[in-house]
């Protein structure tokens, strides 16, 4: 073979080399990781009776018997892997009653932060809408603030006592503006002071205010207590 034969030979094999390693390098840059499918833990399988309760703050029955009472169905596709209604309610539960992160409540049964996010904002819609106007409530005629008093006083003799209320502060961002220093708190955080008044029977009324004065609090129970009586 000629000694030009040779040259151009080796220059297209060079050639050749250079476009496959280009070709190669335009692959990789094209490659998509796929992202890893995780088995989801059923809580109510996983844990024990004990366990679930320390977690979700309810027994495996309870939440059983919440699940019916909101309007969910199981998706009729497979399609993105969707989170069945049992684990979107354990999910929130877990959410609300730890207060953490959520990318920390996915972890515990292998769902992403945003799967999380969807699951809570869902089950506080529903719950909103569905269970609270059912179950949280006052009294809303005399007689039914007088069997109250009655049934206080039959439990330990507390004369004309309705209910009993606690109060817990929940974290929120600052919301600006020139009211934003209403709801910091006494410890230098911002949040809405939320209080539970609640009744001998198993129903509860939540009243949110700002959190900076106590006067503030006690007003808005006494005005929203004053409406019930009278609507």
């Amino acid at each position: 073979m000629a000694a030009g034969s040779l040259a151009e030979f080796a220059e297209h094999v060079l050639r050749v080399d250079e476009l496959f390693h280009d070709g190669a390098d335009d692959s990789e840059a094209a490659v998509v990781p796929r992202r890893a499918l995780r088995d989801r833990i059923n809580p109510l399988e996983h844990f024990s009776d004990g366990e679930f309760l320390s977690r979700y703050r309810f027994t495996k029955d309870t939440v059983r018997e919440l699940l019916k009472c909101l309007p969910m169905e199981e998706s009729v596709s497979n399609r993105g892997h969707p989170l069945p209604p049992m684990l979107q309610l354990a999910v929130a539960l877990r959410f609300y009653g730890s207060g953490t992160f959520q990318v920390v409540t996915g972890d515990l049964i292998n769902v992403s932060q945003p799967t999380v996010c969807r699951a809570v904002e869902r089950i506080s819609t529903l719950i909103a809408a569905h269970l609270f106007p059912r179950t949280v409530k006052f009294p809303a005629t005399a007689a039914e603030f007088q069997a109250d008093t009655t049934a206080f006083y039959r439990l330990g003799r507390f004369p004309g006592v309705t209910g009993c209320i606690d109060c817990t502060h929940i974290r929120i961002k600052s919301p600006g503006g020139q009211l934003g220093e209403v709801f910091r708190n006494r410890k230098g955080y911002f949040s809405i002071n939320v209080q539970m008044p609640t009744h001998q029977i198993p129903q509860r009324a939540g009243i949110r205010r700002p959190t900076s004065k106590p006067e503030t609090v006690w007003r808005g129970l006494l005005e929203f207590g004053s409406a019930a009586f009278h609507a």
